[in-house]
Parts: structure tokens; C-alpha cells; sequence
């Protein structure tokens, strides 16, 4: 499952030049190439290299700064703008900005946890993991760090210890959905299916607008083989969001179609799509 988490609703007041909040949001493409935002950023990214290299990091805090919101929280906004950086794959620049918060606030819970994340997601889970649990020793309250622990966890397939870290996650943060669907994909792994199920609906619950949760979920019961239950969801995020899932998802799901004898209905899908039904 994609490792990298969905900014919480209270992060636009951090984002600069506001950009779509949504990870899976194909207008965040259109904001990315607009007016130079691009370029601007990897300019200002350069310039605070350098000036970190050259331990001057008051100068690269200012080369960031038409970057910041007017908020106190301006190294959190840096951390958001991190992750949107890592998802459209600027990774040099967003590890720039990770290591720079870091510098600033050694240990931070919330750029520990993110920055863990990001190390996770580059195949770099053991010093990920060291990360974590140092910072876990001096923010043992942290849901962020716990959830981070919980992700590396389980793509170490520990998935008992995963499943106690997000237990913990969950305690601090009983209402954030992500913490409940990891706890599935646990469960899953540990052959608990009803307590996996009883986590997924918890999971969309809480999150019903999550369209990566549904996609996720809908793939998950096709996994037990309850193909007739996934398809609504696989359906709905296909409906509402296509370019997210791609050609390989809408073959899949017309795939899922034909398993069912439904085979009218998975060729006039590929038909709505402009798909060969032979590919």
C-alpha cells in the first residue's frame, strides 16, 4: 500500500500558495506547472542549500521564506511542502527541506515522523526505524511518530509489533482513518479477517472521503475474494477520480467484471475509456 500519508484537514493553513490538499487530486499537476511555481521553488531550494553547506542557515531559512505562510508554524508548512515535493518526485529537494526543519527542531514528532516515511518509501527502513524510535524516546506521546513506527513495521512484515504501535497511534489519535486501515492490512497479514473487516469499516468511518481508502479497501476485498462487494468501490473511485488509477486500473476493474460472468459490462467500460479490450 502507498506508504506516504494524506495531509490531515488542518494542513491548508500551512501550505504555501495554496495547493490542492489532496495527494490524488489531478489539479495539483495544474498548480505545480502554473506561474513558475516550479522553477521559483527549486530556485529557492538551491539558494538554501548552498547557504546550509556554508552553515549560514539563517540566510537559507530567508531564501525559504516568500514560501512560508504568515504563521508560526512555518517549519511544519516546510515539511507539507516536503511531501508534495516526494510525491511529484523532486526527492533531492525534498530531503533538502526535511534535514533543514530537522536542523531547527532536532527530533520534531510531526518532520521526524514524515521524514521517516520518506526514508521508508527509498528503501531505507532501518535507519528509518532508528529515526523514529530515537525521537519516540523523547515524544513518547507523539501519534505521528507511533503511526510512522507502525508503517515501517509493517513493511518489515512484523506485523504483531506493527499492530502494537498503531494500537498506540490510535490511543493518541482516535480519529484519524489511516491509523484503523493499517491496523487491517495487520490483521490481514496475521489471518484475523473479521478483525481486519471491523478495521476497514472503522477506517472509512472515519474517513469516508478518502478516495485512496476505498480504492485500497475495494482491493482488499477482492483479495478474500468478494469480488461483488469490491467492485462499488473500485467503481466510485473510478468514476470520480480515473487518471488516478490509470489504464492498469480500469483493466482491472473490468477484469473483475468478467470474473463475475459480466462481460457486456467490462467490455462498456473499456469502450467509456477508449480502451482495446484486447490489451
Amino acid at each position: 500500500m502507498k506508504k506516504r500519508r494524506s495531509p490531515r484537514p488542518e494542513a491548508e493553513k500551512h501550505l504555501a500558495a495554496s495547493p490542492p490538499q489532496d495527494w490524488l487530486d489531478p489539479s495539483w499537476e495544474t498548480w505545480w506547472g502554473s506561474k513558475g511555481w516550479r522553477e521559483r521553488l527549486q530556485a529557492a531550494l538551491r539558494a538554501a542549500q548552498q547557504r546550509m553547506e556554508a552553515l549560514r542557515y539563517d540566510e537559507a531559512l530567508e531564501a525559504l521564506g516568500p514560501w512560508l505562510t504568515p504563521s508560526s508554524s512555518y517549519l511544519e508548512a516546510l515539511v507539507w511542502m516536503a511531501n508534495l515535493l516526494s510525491q511529484r518526485g523532486e526527492c533531492e529537494e525534498a530531503e533538502v527541506l526535511y534535514r533543514f526543519v530537522l536542523f531547527w527542531k532536532p527530533k520534531d514528532p510531526f518532520a521526524t515522523a514524515e521524514y521517516t516515511l520518506f526514508l521508508l518509501e527509498h528503501g531505507q527502513s532501518r535507519e528509518a526505524a532508528m529515526l523514529c524510535c530515537e525521537a519516540l524516546e523523547e515524544y513518547p506521546d507523539s501519534s505521528d511518530l507511533w503511526e510512522a513506527l507502525g508503517r515501517i513495521l509493517l513493511e518489515q512484515e512484523r506485523f504483531q509489533e506493527a499492530l502494537e504501535a498503531l494500537k498506540e497511534a490510535q490511543r493518541l489519535e482516535p480519529s484519524w482513518g489511516e491509523i484503523y486501515a493499517l491496523q487491517a492490512f495487520c490483521y490481514s497479514s496475521l489471518a484475523q479477517e473479521e478483525k481486519a473487516y471491523r478495521a476497514w469499516r472503522k477506517a472509512l468511518m472515519l474517513a469516508p472521503e478518502n478516495l485512496s481508502l476505498r480504492w485500497q479497501y475495494g482491493l482488499w476485498l477482492y483479495e478474500q475474494g468478494r469480488i461483488e462487494e469490491a467492485l462499488p468501490y473500485l467503481l466510485e473511485v473510478l468514476e470520480i477520480q480515473p487518471q488516478t488509477v490509470g489504464t492498469e486500473g480500469i483493466y482491472f476493474v473490468a477484469e473483475c467484471y468478467r470474473t463475475l460472468g459480466r462481460f457486456e459490462e467490462a467490455r462498456n467500460l473499456l469502450r467509456s475509456f477508449g480502451l482495446d479490450e484486447d490489451e
